[in-house]
């Protein structure tokens, strides 16, 4: 199962991404997220059990993560 970071959750992502990768959690596990708004990427990270990360390149540098959606 890859471990994937995600970098900005954008305006499609309550009704679009959100509830594909809740639904493929047995495929691809969400280990942090980032978004410009801290506060979002806690709820969002929250939501999906992974870690709020406060900059980019903090959420790049994590050897548990092999892929990144942008």
């Amino acid at each position: 199962m890859p471990d994937v970071g995600i970098i900005g959750l954008g305006p499609h992502w309550e009704t679009r991404y959100r509830p594909v990768l809740q639904k493929m959690r047995n495929r691809v596990r969400v280990r942090a997220i980032h978004d410009p708004v801290y506060g979002r990427a806690q709820a969002a990270a929250a939501d999906l059990d992974a870690d709020a990360s406060e900059g980019i390149l903090t959420l790049l540098r994590r050897p548990d993560i092999r892929a990144i959606l942008i």
